[in-house]
């Protein structure tokens, strides 16, 4: 063997080794920021606790947001989920004055339209507000939209904005989660 092979085989030899050991400490860094966020997921929910009557299902999101609310008309604590799988974001709501829990969707709500209104007429206006149709079904006249913005309010913001549009909406309700027994999300 030539001295050049000897050189070239040994810079091919360090340029894969350097690659390998490279890679494998990236490796080990991903690892550790997994675990850092995880823990820091884990602090914020018990920092924050959901309720002990909320689905044990629902300890398994990311919590994305918490706020209380204390006015004359609202006493409440609002959790944003974020899931992997299933409804992706979730928004859970507790009374404080009753102690009754909602699990709802928290990026859409329930559009039940007035006989003889189709989806496209509500066009203009969903188009003014930036609310989109994720899905609508003629037969039962329900449409389903995106809300105004990703807060812990946006869900009763685009409720009360449309509930002003009596002409075409006979009730608006946030999109609730129904919990089976046996079921995860």
């Amino acid at each position: 063997m030539k001295q050049i092979d000897r050189i070239v085989f040994y810079i091919i030899g360090f340029t894969i080794g350097t690659i390998l050991i490279s890679g494998y400490l990236q490796y080990k860094e991903n690892q550790k920021a997994e675990k850092r966020s995880e823990q820091a997921e884990l602090s914020a929910l018990q920092t924050n606790p959901l309720p002990n009557s909320v689905p044990d299902v629902f300890l398994e999101g990311t919590l994305l947001d918490y706020s209380e609310v204390q006015t004359e008309m609202r006493n409440e604590r609002i959790w944003l989920l974020q899931f992997k799988k299933s409804y992706p974001y979730i928004r859970i709501v507790e009374d404080l004055e009753t102690g009754l829990i909602e699990i709802m969707a928290a990026d859409q709500i329930m559009l039940y339209l007035n006989d003889g209104v189709d989806v496209t007429d509500l066009k203009e206006e969903l188009d003014a507000h930036n609310l989109k149709v994720r899905m609508f079904n003629r037969n039962q006249n329900i449409v389903v939209v995106g809300v105004l913005n990703k807060g812990v309010d946006a869900v009763p913001m685009t409720l009360n904005l449309v509930s002003n549009w009596s002409e075409w909406v006979l009730q608006a309700v946030p999109d609730y989660i129904q919990v089976q027994a046996g079921k995860g999300n």
